[in-house]
């Protein structure tokens, strides 16, 4: 069956968005109807203080297809996404920003691509219509999350992004970790890929994220690279530190000793080394990388004694029983 002919379930958290909520909602039935699709739209009010959840809510009455959720507080975007995702019905999930910035025209470009055998489909904000002070953060964080994790996403933040509903089932968002979520199914085995997308400039409001955006994005970036690249083998992540601080340690104990036998021997001048600050330094750096070392050791040792079977579901693709 075609992806096209399945429930298309679209997810948008919003937070304080009452503006644009409207608009979006007809924007989508837009998109439904001149395409003849099966649609649900999952909103998800993340602690609104604006009255976007009154407004959204009086749509919703007239309207079987939309689905709100009021969280209690704001608990942030990734959390929100997980609550949506995980209470909608579709076989194809979409997720998109609710600030009229993501066209929802391209839902049908991302729904092509998942049709061509992709498991999730990014948008890519090739033409990015913002201020700059987000756009050169954006650039310096997508090229250094390609760097460290070694792949050719050109757009992890973009919001706009199609899943099988297999992919979404494998992971939970924690933190910021939504927008790491090409990278994170691709480490389950999924097949991923992303399509320039239309972005659209900020019709009302002003943006919610900051730079300390980018902070915790950076955070959350180093235990990406700890679920995907060093998972199985975390001792080489902590080993690569570890073993510089205790060679840079080393290194800097191995000149004192030497200075210290040398003076010793030859009388030239008086020379204590435990008076020398580098002594400390060196010694510290040494302690320092082993104990770091020694936390790659503990994990790896609690890696082989876990159950070999525990999640082991997430790796299978297909299981053929042959009698």
């Amino acid at each position: 069956m075609s992806i096209k002919d399945s429930l298309i379930s679209v997810v948008i958290p919003f937070y304080n968005e009452s503006e644009s909520l409207p608009i979006l909602y007809s924007e989508l039935e837009e998109v439904r109807l001149k395409n003849d699709l099966k649609m649900e739209y999952v909103f998800i009010d993340d602690g609104s203080t604006d009255g976007s959840f009154e407004k959204l809510s009086s749509i919703a009455g007239e309207n079987s297809n939309l689905k709100l959720i009021q969280l209690r507080r704001n608990f942030g975007k990734s959390k929100a996404l997980f609550l949506g995702m995980h209470e909608c019905r579709g076989d194809v999930i979409v997720t998109m920003d609710a600030d009229l910035q993501d066209n929802p025209e391209n839902i049908i470009g991302l729904i092509e691509k998942l049709n061509e055998g992709f498991d999730l489909v990014g948008g890519w904000k090739k033409n990015r219509h913002d201020p700059i002070t987000k756009t050169i953060p954006s650039l310096i964080f997508n090229w250094m999350v390609r760097k460290l994790t070694k792949t050719g996403f050109h757009d992890i933040n973009c919001g706009l992004k199609a899943y099988r509903r297999w992919v979404i089932e494998n992971f939970t968002f924690r933190g910021e970790h939504h927008r790491f979520s090409m990278i994170l199914s691709g480490a389950i085995g999924a097949k991923v890929t992303e399509i320039p997308v239309t972005h659209r400039p900020r019709r009302f409001g002003k943006s919610k994220f900051g730079i300390e955006r980018f902070l915790r994005g950076f955070l959350d970036l180093i235990t990406v690279l700890l679920l995907t690249r060093y998972l199985e083998r975390p001792l080489h992540f902590f080993a690569k530190p570890g073993l510089v601080f205790v060679v840079v340690g080393g290194v800097i104990s191995s000149v004192l000793v030497a200075e210290h036998i040398y003076y010793l021997f030859t009388g030239l001048k008086e020379y204590q080394l435990v008076a020398r600050p580098l002594l400390i330094i060196s010694t510290i750096l040494i302690v320092a990388g082993i104990q770091i070392t020694s936390i790659g050791f503990i994990l790896e040792y609690f890696l082989t004694i876990k159950d070999k079977n525990n999640n082991i579901r997430v790796f299978v693709k297909n299981k053929v029983n042959i009698e």
